[in-house]
């Protein structure tokens, strides 16, 4: 059953064999099947695929944890500052004046979205350079309103698997990923015919193999769905002997 990303095919014999002894047991046809251990598939890549991870897959933890990393990211590179309209001057060449002189503040003009793309390069991050380095003071209110556009950019990278999860009407798909259907780009082929059947799935957003190493968690995913047939298949050959005995 391959399972496609943009850079990366993978197969996996050893699933389709396991995939046919399972659909034998639970008496259906393998086209039934097959779209139903695709659906499994895809549900476990989606719910491995960044900000969620392996151990917790809690939607509002994850979409939380996406959140607190962008934050962190800008926190790297800027140093938010309270800019009031002005500022009081009360020493002059070190000699204390009498009545204080308000001079208005200016700020030094920073280019948030193109400082924040600037230490960010798909793949490979600078942002951990930049901490050694000296931060861009920009305005706090700014940088909050930067931070809330951003925020919204959480599960981008799991958009790409709208086409496929509306197709195999995955359960459990997040509004915070579904939001970006048709801006991420991502498509999914379905092929049934045998012997070649095929179900192609593909997450196409331009980073997603180089940060989130989609090839490896799609592997995991189909991994995990093989696996989880295998332990049902003593069950289902138990439950077969059951009523081959009371049909006796």
């Amino acid at each position: 059953m391959p399972i496609v990303t943009d850079e990366l095919e993978l197969d996996f014999p050893e699933f389709d064999r396991t995939f046919r002894k399972f659909a034998r047991l639970r008496g259906n046809s393998l086209d039934e099947e097959f779209e139903t251990q695709a659906r499994g598939v895809l549900k476990r890549a989606i719910e491995i695929t960044p900000p969620f991870n392996q151990q917790d897959r809690k939607s509002t933890a994850a979409k939380k944890r996406g959140e607190r990393k962008i934050l962190r990211d800008l926190e790297r590179v800027f140093a938010p500052v309270d800019l009031k309209g002005s500022r009081q001057i009360t020493h002059v060449f070190g000699h204390r004046l009498e009545t204080p002189i308000e001079v208005p503040t200016q700020e030094k003009p920073v280019d948030i979205p193109q400082t924040h793309k600037k230490y960010r390069n798909f793949g490979k991050r600078n942002l951990g350079a930049r901490t050694r380095r000296a931060k861009e003071y920009v305005s706090e209110r700014k940088l909050m309103a930067y931070y809330r556009q951003k925020k919204r950019d959480v599960g981008y990278l799991g958009g790409g698997w709208a086409m496929g999860a509306r197709r195999l009407n995955v359960r459990g798909y997040p509004a915070w990923m579904r939001r970006h259907a048709g801006k991420a780009r991502g498509s999914i082929e379905v092929d049934l015919k045998p012997p070649e059947r095929r179900i192609r799935i593909r997450n196409r957003v331009d980073y997603g193999t180089a940060i989130a190493g989609l090839g490896k968690r799609i592997a995991y995913a189909v991994e995990y769905q093989r696996k989880a047939m295998e332990r049902q298949i003593p069950y289902l050959i138990r439950k077969a002997a059951r009523e081959a005995r009371f049909a006796d």
